[in-house]
């Protein structure tokens, strides 16, 4: 739980502040090679200093998905009659989502009914309510995926048919 709350602020401190960020990265390259800096720091400044305008939008669309998928499990909660409180299920989903991306197992089955499991043991509910909420979740996630592979397989995400990128360069 404590890193799951360091990392986000480590983020929004990243992203928001990044002068005070490159000032400790800076001190902590300072027994780098030269070599080493130059190409640090060039990577940082390219690829991580951008208008915080667009920073806080990324990461309020971020927040607003967080906070759907965490409506989402309490839907799916509630469905199969498990009283699930709005804030378990906020941090459930986190526990849940950092767990289930460890490249361990194919689509982090798994990982994914283990951490609910435990998350719901902690909440004070039983194993196969968790069981059953993950599955759902699982169903849900396969759906979604079969509709994007639907729709990118169309092309109906393009707005107008580009011509072949030549390999001849």
């Amino acid at each position: 739980f404590f890193f799951f709350w360091f990392f986000w602020l480590f983020i929004f401190g990243f992203f928001l502040f990044p002068r005070p960020f490159f000032s400790f990265f800076s001190l902590v390259l300072a027994a780098a090679p030269a070599r080493m800096r130059a190409s640090v720091s060039a990577f940082l400044v390219e690829n991580f200093i951008v208008p915080r305008r667009i920073v806080l939008a990324g990461l309020t669309l971020a927040l607003v998905g967080q906070v759907v998928n965490a409506l989402g499990l309490l839907a799916f909660a509630r469905a199969i009659g498990v009283p699930l409180p709005f804030l378990s299920s906020v941090w459930i989903y986190g526990l849940v989502l950092v767990l289930s991306v460890i490249p361990v197992t194919v689509s982090g089955l798994g990982l994914r009914e283990g951490a609910f499991l435990a998350a719901f043991a902690v909440a004070g509910f039983g194993s196969a309510e968790a069981i059953g909420v993950s599955v759902l979740i699982f169903a849900m996630q396969i759906i979604f995926a079969l509709f994007g592979a639907a729709v990118a397989l169309s092309g109906a995400w393009r707005k107008s048919e580009r011509p072949p990128v030549s390999s001849e360069a």
